[in-house]
């Protein structure tokens, strides 16, 4: 099927307009890269480590991050999560599924909250954009919501 370049042209800008631009290459293959980096003996100390994040998942926090996931992921990754948004349907690969238990239960909630602030690029996913302009507890109720969709994560 042929799509009229008028369409194309639109469902494009609408993708980059929603979900930040960029390429999805390897967005659905790559696994979070393991940090093989060890401390330097006799250095400086080290910063404290960032605390692990912690969700609250009572249904109010869980569709306060549905809210932000419609307006803001939903356009790619799909309102169920199933990574089959409307802009999808131009992206090659396709946004990663969220409801996929087996793959989203093995990301830590510290991984899925770096990838939703930074963007994916730093681990392998360069289609994901970063969300700066989210608050830290907006991206947990994002993460929260996340987390929903798999229905075999325990915190």
């Amino acid at each position: 099927m042929k799509l009229p370049i008028c369409f194309l042209a639109l469902l494009t800008a609408f993708t980059l307009a929603s979900c930040g631009g960029g390429s999805n290459e390897k967005l659905n293959e790559e696994q979070p890269a393991a940090s093989t980096a060890t401390p330097a003996a006799n250095t400086a100390a080290a910063p404290a480590a960032t605390p692990a994040i912690t969700l609250d998942m009572s249904p109010q926090h869980v569709e306060l991050g549905h809210a932000t996931y419609h307006m803001t992921c939903a356009p790619c990754h799909g309102e169920g999560g199933k990574g089959d948004g409307p802009a999808a349907v131009a992206l090659n690969p396709k946004p990663r599924d969220h409801t996929n238990g087996a793959y989203m239960d093995k990301l830590t909630n510290d991984h899925l909250y770096q990838v939703v602030k930074n963007g994916g690029a730093q681990f392998g996913y360069p289609g994901m954009p970063a969300q700066p302009q989210l608050a830290d507890d907006t991206i947990r109720n994002v993460i929260s919501f996340v987390r929903s969709l798999s229905k075999t994560y325990k915190q």
